[in-house]
């Protein structure tokens, strides 16, 4: 699965901190800013669980 964030560039190539989940929103603030905006794409290959609660090894708790 592929996420899309988009990040402005200002005209010395510096990006901005923030990142947009929308395009829109990032085209927005770019028009107003005189910036550019580049889409970041990530790619999602997995997850751990690193940390519960209980310190159990599986989440949601078992029902019990």
């Amino acid at each position: 699965m592929t996420i899309r964030k988009y990040v402005l560039i200002d005209r010395d190539d510096q990006s901005r901190d923030e990142e947009y989940d929308s395009f829109e929103d990032a085209k927005a603030v770019a028009e107003r800013t005189g910036c550019a905006v580049v889409e970041r794409q990530y790619e999602y290959a997995d997850s751990e669980l690193v940390w519960t609660p209980d310190g159990a090894n599986t989440w949601p708790p078992k029902s019990t």
